[in-house]
């Protein structure tokens, strides 16, 4: 059974300060710790509840904890309510450590996408999602972004953490200097065409915040700046959606084949 230390760790990471501390992130439900799994990510450590353990629905995936996480623990139903950030909890949460900072990985000529003060926690896990899908594995933030492993942020990537490379507090000047094409999105940009990238130069996509869009330090950066037309009636996009609009576009043509 899980003992009051561990309890008391658990919920303490909800916040920043003891996620640093704890060298941890939470995370829960069976979608997001089966991605885990399948991507092998080293020291899970796995509570699930007594209802969760008895739930006939639920064996074939206890079975694959067994072997995943032999030490799993098991936790009263009341005390998950402490610990787990959703309304109705699953009965199934988990823990890693927290990916070691790197340094950006350049040398590879690969494609980024670099996140600039995104403060929203759900916006941001929707991002770090559609660029996992997208195959861009390298995200960057800038300084003053939410926190990639807060549990909102967790749940709204749904697995996705465990396929990315996070770089957080580095500045969008790095990729001008190594030469990278800098693209924005942003609504006062033109549409997107295939001539503003070369495939043989790697490019940056850059997404702002949804109140105050890319930082003006920032956009002094860019080398094109892209919106997307509007063909019925709103306001403007929700900045995840923008972006997924966007990485599809530049992915779509990165991986044309050329012709012979």
């Amino acid at each position: 059974m899980i003992t009051k230390k561990e309890i008391k760790t658990l919920s303490s990471l909800s916040t920043r300060k003891h996620r640093r501390k704890n060298g941890l992130f939470l995370f829960e439900g069976v979608r997001i710790i089966s991605e885990a799994i399948a991507a092998k990510i080293p020291h899970i450590k796995i509570y699930v509840t007594e209802s969760f353990l008895k739930n006939p629905k639920q064996s074939r995936f206890m079975q694959t904890i067994k072997k995943v996480s032999p030490d799993f623990k098991i936790i009263k139903d009341g005390i998950i309510n402490k610990i787990s950030g959703t309304v109705t909890p699953s009965g199934i949460i988990a823990t890693c450590p927290i990916p070691t900072q790197k340094t950006a990985d350049f040398s590879k000529k690969s494609n980024w996408i670099y996140l600039d003060q995104i403060r929203d926690p759900g916006n941001l896990g929707t991002i770090l999602r559609t660029s996992a899908w997208f195959g861009i594995t390298n995200v960057a933030l800038s300084p003053n972004c939410a926190d990639p492993y807060c549990p909102k942020t967790v749940r709204a990537g749904m697995g996705s953490h465990f396929y990315l490379s996070i770089i957080r507090d580095i500045n969008l000047i790095e990729y001008k200097n190594k030469n990278f094409t800098i693209i924005g999105a942003d609504q006062n940009g033109i549409p997107y065409s295939e001539n503003m990238i070369n495939r043989k130069i790697p490019w940056v996509l850059v997404l702002g915040s949804e109140p105050h869009g890319i930082s003006p330090k920032n956009y002094s950066l860019l080398t094109h700046t892209v919106s997307i037309p509007k063909l019925g009636t709103g306001e403007s996009l929700n900045m995840a959606i923008a972006g997924g609009i966007v990485l599809h576009q530049l992915t779509l043509f990165s991986n044309k084949k050329e012709k012979s």
